[in-house]
């Protein structure tokens, strides 16, 4: 037994010695593989202004190089080692050119959401994403770019040449250098570090990004087939209605108790407070999310729940499906991503309306967070549309606006120099148990919401000249320093107070005229203790669409409505239960 395990060692250790000698035979490779993810770790820190930390930089660089470089390595023909390094060169040298656009013109790196458009191009933007669109001067940059690595590479077969890579990787390096960290990188935790390793370097995240898309591309195609498989059936509007909008905009963790216009003290909802005064918005008081994050929240909100409240999400259909069966054309317009592991599901049910369109091409991540995005809600304004510009045969539009809204980091959600309002002292006047972090925090979530009112009554300004129900409503909630179980964090969270969202309609003057049922229905629900998980058997059952899947009782605004129905969210190990704050309405 023994000789044999010596034997084999023996024979691995050999093999080991010989594949590092053809690793040391390969200086050229190693030095182009490292000044293009040197070059590409500046350009990223240079254009998308980021944190970089070196230790995590180093991690993926390690690892992306190791492993091309032991592709060749393990082919014992000299021949056949030469082909496969010209062909892991010119691989390299074509995505670094494509991810050179990308990050230069788009501020976005090679992301799902980019491999993605391959599959399925849609909208201008999305087109813009793909390497047709590339100007001739950007592709003439980085050609020079990689020109210039080249040289340096080939100067390495001279001594000459390896110092001076080493001098151009020193200076090139210094970007990484002034971002460095600490050893322990604060606010991130350890599956993170291992995700952002690999993310922040470029050969890493090209073979990451690659599995992913064919990883989720199954997945994603299932999932599509459930929904489009269960398309309403029996579909009829009753009545029928003259051409109008039904607007619903998805705000991003909002909660409702720091609201004005539902009496927290600071005025941080003017325009909306306004709109309440005039009677021309309706604000439910007694609403809570499914779930404490958008993707387990807006997969319950925007699709039908039936009878068995246990169903996988995906086993009825969503809300443009079921709208598109009654005749409506159906559009989704978005400043969030398009494709990831935090978005995947909600852009499923993005890709079921008509048309749509997306801000940007960047995709959830670890690395997406982390980085900073600072891309405003009102970037939306300009693509909003309305039913006169339809073609729909019945005149019916569905608009659904995801908006950014008050996602962490709260400081990146609106404009400074305009909404940058509030200060920590406010908040510490208010509320003495914050900290000064805290508070400082604390007042960038109420600018963003100051912000937030602003966007919101924009939209509802532009569909105020036409027939228009305006529904917003936020996808979930967070906890703000007062979760008992975590009283120091501002994050998502299963306690009473984070799960309580705004939920509030508009209607226009002329939606009014036309439609007397649906005001009267809208303000005799609005103190009904309702959960969001109805919110799309709901607003079918307001329009007057009957289905297969009609079920009064679960419709908030049916006189059916079973406001005893249980609220009860779990999630991250606990739960909560909601009962009515008006139990007169019952």
């Amino acid at each position: 037994m023994f000789p044999k395990i010596k034997r084999l060692l023996s024979i691995c250790g050999d093999y080991l010695k010989q594949l590092w000698g053809r690793m040391c035979s390969m200086p050229s490779l190693f030095a182009f593989l490292t000044l293009l993810q040197v070059l590409m770790g500046s350009l990223m820190i240079l254009h998308l202004r980021m944190e970089m930390p070196l230790l995590l930089w180093l991690g993926g660089y390690i690892a992306g190089t190791a492993i091309l470089m032991t592709l060749p390595a393990i082919l014992p023909q000299r021949w056949w080692r030469i082909t496969w390094t010209s062909l892991i060169v010119l691989l390299s040298a074509v995505l670094f050119i494509y991810e050179y656009y990308l990050l230069t013109e788009h501020g976005t790196l090679l992301t799902q959401t980019v491999l993605l458009q391959y599959y399925m191009p849609a909208d201008e933007v999305c087109r813009s994403l793909l390497p047709w669109s590339m100007p001739m001067h950007t592709l003439l940059e980085a050609i020079g770019l990689l020109c210039g690595i080249s040289l340096v590479t080939w100067s390495t077969r001279k001594g000459w040449g390896v110092l001076f890579m080493l001098l151009l990787v020193l200076i090139s390096g210094v970007p990484h250098a002034m971002q460095i960290s600490p050893i322990v990188v604060e606010g991130i935790s350890n599956d993170e570090a291992y995700t952002l390793a690999h993310e922040y370097n470029m050969m890493s995240r090209y073979i990451g990004t690659t599995l992913g898309v064919f990883a989720n591309q199954k997945r994603y195609d299932d999932m599509a087939q459930n929904l489009w498989k269960n398309v309403p059936t029996n579909v009829r509007l009753m009545p029928q209605r003259k051409p109008h909008n039904v607007v619903v905009i998805i705000g991003e963790s909002l909660r409702r108790l720091d609201m004005h216009c539902y009496g927290y003290p600071l005025e941080n909802t003017p325009h909306l407070d306004s709109l309440v005064r005039s009677g021309s918005l309706t604000l439910y008081d007694d609403v809570v999310c499914p779930q404490p994050n958008t993707i387990t929240s807006l997969r319950r909100v925007l699709t039908i729940r039936g009878e068995d409240e246990q169903a996988p999400w995906d086993a009825t259909t969503t809300l443009p499906i079921a709208f598109s069966s009654a005749g409506y054309k159906t559009y989704w317009c978005s400043n969030q991503e398009m494709a990831g592991d935090w978005i995947e599901e909600v852009s499923l049910i993005a890709s079921t309306a008509d048309s749509s369109y997306y801000t940007e091409g960047s995709t959830s991540s670890s690395f997406h967070w982390k980085a900073g995005r600072v891309k405003y809600d009102e970037l939306l304004l300009p693509h909003l549309t309305d039913y006169r510009q339809t073609t729909s045969p019945s005149g019916h539009l569905l608009v659904m606006t995801h908006l950014m809204g008050n996602h962490a980091d709260f400081t990146d959600r609106y404009p400074h120099d305009r909404f940058g309002r509030f200060t920590a002292e406010d908040l510490q006047r208010l509320e003495p148990h914050l900290s000064s972090g805290e508070a400082q925090n604390s007042a960038e979530y109420m600018n963003s919401i100051l912000y937030n009112d602003y966007i919101v009554s924009e939209i509802i300004k532009y569909y105020s000249h036409s027939s228009s129900i305006v529904i917003y409503l936020s996808d979930h909630g967070l906890a703000r320093y007062d979760n008992p179980e975590a009283p120091h964090q501002a994050a998502h969270s299963v306690s009473e107070r984070s799960l309580q969202i705004p939920f509030m309609v508009y209607m226009s003057d002329q939606f009014v005229a036309e439609n007397p049922d649906v005001l009267l229905a809208v303000q005799r629900a609005r103190y009904k203790p309702f959960m969001t998980d109805l919110f799309t058997s709901s607003l079918m059952g307001l329009m007057g669409i009957q289905s297969n899947y009609t079920i009064p009782r679960l419709q908030l605004w049916s006189l059916q409505y079973d406001a005893t129905r249980p609220r009860r969210i779990q999630g991250f190990g606990t739960e909560v239960t909601f009962t009515p704050k008006h139990p007169d309405q019952l």
